[in-house]
């Protein structure tokens, strides 16, 4: 049977299966190299969401995006043109179904053109999101030739490889990004006259790679972390030595970028691995001692080094120190009560209450005292003792009062209407109740993830048969919450475009169906895993590429409860997840086919 399959796969014609396995071996090695300027305009009607910049800078999600696209699209072709005798299965028909949402949501959405091309900065619209589909069944389409699975961790490694180095650069303080001639290389010759004034803005010794973001870093080296130690454990003779110096490479990325989503992915990922791979622990005992003192020597040289970096943080402060959940801000200011002639701004242990009286603004303090004023300038000198910790700006004729107390600055007009919030696009605004769920008094838990998860529950709700469409969080969510921004100390012009959580960002967008049967689908896929898996004696290469590949699923998944999906690493998350499940499909075939005989393979394990 295993001869006819290949035999079979070696005549399909090579111009149309070479189409697919080059552009799914580009997309996996070379789209998260993908980081080159391209300056994209922002029409008039997006930028009240956005900055209010009329264009932005960006480097890591616009070609991407392209890439991805037309990669996908060029896999496509190739798979058209394809003798095949590929049967329908489930999970063929779970991926319909999300494939069905994001067209159905992209279609009802309020802007179905800005949907098909996705939020300025992340691109991850209806053309990306379809890319995706398409990646993971043609991923799984080819998963059945002998050597689809090998090649394509090949490829993800070689891409692994580069942005492992790039990060080493990094947490050494040797950003190549930060040099005139990386500078040049990501930047197109009309933009070179700013090259100077060009910074990343990330801290000394925190590693990025060739991804927009730490975090998004975590979520990429779970991945590579998951397969090199899949293979270093699971691996003999060449593939333990050869997987070894990636692995320990993986290692200072995974920790050197900082992020708690992906320790947690990588983490759970190596105990789904030994676990699956129990069978090696009393022949791997030597190794695991290697791998213990490896990676604790490793440690403490990084935490010494992040010690020396100048302007860095030290490495084991940022995993073991505790952070606030709240900035100082939070617990200081209470509440801003506008009314029609008078506000109040009530700050732990002070209150100012302003009424605004013929045409002059007069102040008063806790007491209910008067508290007079000299202007210099429009500067509101008040006497000693009183209003400390304020600066107060006054224009007369436009009616403005600005007023600063540590790092929030809070401009108020009076109308015809009552006093009125002025926002960043310089509009009086009001306050309004914006619906939320949980997280009170919690809004700074996990890096504003806190903030942004409650505010995200209600538009979910709002969301379980229809989405918003792809990649527009931005534009539903409340970013003028000014009042709750305030109490839970976030900066107040703070613009939210995910959710922070990868599931939250599906089901908003797409909707609470396409989320259902994604979440079947990752369901399905990691239950087959460990049902597979659990039995296995790993003398088989394949199964040795499945579980790897479970074990990355898994983790990225896992760091998916924090992070977002990114075109920086979703392409590849993809990929992998159709590879896994046809290696899945094909072990359980043959495993049925012939009960209880050694599992014959075209690749060897040694």
């Amino acid at each position: 049977m295993e001869h006819e399959t290949v035999n079979r796969w070696e005549s399909c014609p090579f111009s149309a299966r070479g189409w697919i396995w080059l552009a799914l071996f580009l997309i996996v090695g070379a789209v998260p190299l993908c980081m080159y300027l391209r300056i994209v305009p922002i029409s008039a009607d997006v930028q009240e969401f956005w900055t209010g910049q009329t264009e932005t800078f960006d480097f890591f999600s616009f070609y991407r995006a392209r890439w991805t696209v037309l990669l996908a699209a060029v896999g496509l072709f190739g798979f058209l043109n394809l003798e095949r005798s590929q049967s329908r299965s489930g999970y063929s028909f779970l991926l319909g179904i999300y494939a069905f949402f994001i067209v159905a949501s992209t279609a009802f959405s309020e802007r179905p053109w800005q949907a098909v091309d996705g939020a300025p900065g992340r691109y991850e619209g209806t053309a990306v999101l379809l890319a995706y589909v398409i990646i993971a069944y043609l991923a799984l389409s080819q998963a059945r030739c002998p050597t689809f699975s090998r090649k394509l961790l090949g490829a993800t490694l070689a891409g692994g490889l580069i942005v492992c180095l790039v990060g080493l650069a990094q947490f050494l303080n040797h950003d190549p990004f930060r040099t005139l001639q990386g500078k040049h290389l990501v930047m197109p010759a009309s933009a070179h006259n700013q090259v100077k004034s060009l910074e990343f803005n990330v801290t000394n010794g925190f590693i990025y790679g060739t991804l927009p973001n730490p975090n998004y870093t975590g979520s990429y080296i779970t991945i590579i972390m998951a397969i090199t130690f899949g293979g270093v454990w699971l691996g003999r003779g060449k593939w333990r030595w050869t997987l070894l110096p990636l692995h320990f490479l993986a290692y200072i990325n995974w920790f050197g970028c900082r992020s708690r989503a992906g320790l947690l992915g990588g983490g759970l990922a190596i105990i789904f691995l030994l676990l699956m791979g129990r069978s090696r622990w009393r022949e791997n005992l030597k190794l695991a001692g290697i791998l213990f003192l490896s990676y604790v020597t490793i440690f403490f040289w990084m935490d010494y080094i992040s010690l020396k970096t100048p302007n860095s943080h030290r490495l084991l402060d940022n995993f073991f120190s505790r952070p606030s959940h709240r900035m100082p801000i939070a617990n200081d200011f209470k509440d801003l009560i506008l009314a029609t002639d008078s506000f109040d701004l009530v700050y732990s242990g002070s209150l100012m209450h302003c009424d605004y009286k013929k045409g002059n603004f007069e102040f008063r303090n806790q007491a209910g005292n008067v508290v007079t004023y000299e202007l210099d300038g429009q500067q509101a000198k008040f006497p000693k003792n009183e209003f400390f910790g304020f600066t107060v700006a006054i224009a007369t004729e436009s009616k403005v009062v600005q007023i600063t107390r540590l790092e929030n600055t809070i401009s108020l007009i009076h109308t015809k209407q009552g006093f009125m919030f002025i926002d960043d696009r310089m509009r009086p605004v009001r306050f309004r109740k914006v619906p939320k769920y949980g997280f009170e008094g919690r809004e700074q838990w996990g890096t504003m993830r806190g903030f942004a998860w409650s505010r995200s529950l209600p538009l979910m709700w709002d969301a379980l048969l229809m989405g918003y469409g792809p990649d527009m969080f931005l534009f539903h969510f409340p970013q003028d919450d000014y009042l709750e921004k305030l109490r839970a100390g976030i900066p107040l012009f703070m613009r939210f475009d995910k959710p922070h959580n990868m599931f939250l960002q599906i089901g908003i967008n797409t909707g609470g169906l396409s989320l259902l049967a994604v979440l079947i689908l990752f369901g399905k896929y990691l239950l087959q895993s460990v049902l597979i898996f659990w039995r296995a004696r790993f003398e088989d290469a394949h199964e040795i590429y499945g579980v790897c590949i479970a074990a990355a699923i898994g983790g990225y998944l896992a760091a998916g409860m924090f992070n977002d999906s990114s075109l920086s690493v979703a392409p590849v998350f993809w990929a992998l997840l159709g590879a896994g499940i046809g290696i899945n499909m094909k072990l359980a075939e043959r495993t049925s086919a012939v009960v209880g005989q050694p599992l014959v393979s075209g690749d060897s394990v040694e």
